[in-house]
């Protein structure tokens, strides 16, 4: 018994499709990745200039970087998923028949999909119950801070539903 053909055209333009936000959504992303990794060290620079040499600390700049690193860390993983940056054991990867190592790949793009979708669906009550907080030095909504659970999330499930559909239209396609 076979199974009936999934139709290529429609598969092949669904992963175009994807694939053409993902690309978008991951040039945003690093764009403002690197504006964030800026803020960051003029942050620090700021706050080692004012504490050391002028012996007047600014207190707003722990609050500053410990939230810009939190959105660093969330819109950081998608680019790095992307670009398969993320921590693997490529040695035993590599000595895997290829075959294993596509489905391999699938498994974790399933997997990774999976998970963060939990994660978006779950923080949304989170963020509503958090919604009434602000930070304790310089008043920050607590939402505005932890939203990048949501986003981050929100990210990585359009990231790895682009590598699974690639993954998927390249093994059909060989």
């Amino acid at each position: 018994m076979s199974r009936a053909p999934v139709p290529g055209g429609l598969l092949s333009w669904l992963r175009k499709a994807i694939g053409a936000v993902a690309l978008l959504l991951d040039r945003v992303c690093l764009g403002v990745v690197v504006l964030l990794l800026l803020s960051i060290l003029v942050t620090t620079v700021l706050a080692v200039f004012f504490r050391y040499v002028l012996n007047s600390p600014l207190l707003w700049t722990d609050e500053v970087g410990r939230y810009t690193m939190i959105w660093l860390a969330y819109l950081g993983a998608p680019v790095a998923l992307r670009r398969r940056g993320h921590i693997a054991l490529e040695w035993l990867y590599e000595r895997l028949p290829k075959v294993c190592r596509k489905s391999l790949d699938v498994t974790i793009r399933l997997i990774t999909g999976t998970i963060f979708g939990v994660v978006l669906c779950v923080s949304f009550p989170i963020l509503q119950r958090l919604s009434h907080s602000h930070s304790p030095m310089m008043r920050i909504p607590m939402v505005a801070a932890y939203a990048s659970v949501a986003v981050g999330s929100a990210l990585i499930v359009i990231q790895s539903l682009d590598l699974l559909l690639s993954d998927v239209v390249k093994r059909g396609d060989q």
